[in-house]
């Protein structure tokens, strides 16, 4: 599989992460509702990659400061 169909893919996992509960709970989201969902499973998209690099980064950044 290529990196853009994985991208794809995760990005709809994200959407439906965010979009799902409330369907279950109150039912299709509205015009606004649909947006402020869509918005959040933009925000976990962009949290959840940085704050696996800088997890990565900071038992590097130890190493170094050791020498």
């Amino acid at each position: 599989m290529d990196d853009a169909r994985l991208c794809d893919r995760r990005r709809r996992g994200n959407q439906a992460l965010a979009i799902l509960p409330w369907m279950l709970l109150v039912g299709p989201p509205d015009g606004l509702t649909g947006a402020l969902l869509m918005g959040a499973a933009w925000v976990i998209n962009l949290a959840v990659p940085e704050y696996v690099i800088r997890r990565r980064l900071r038992p590097l950044a130890n190493r170094v400061a050791r020498r």
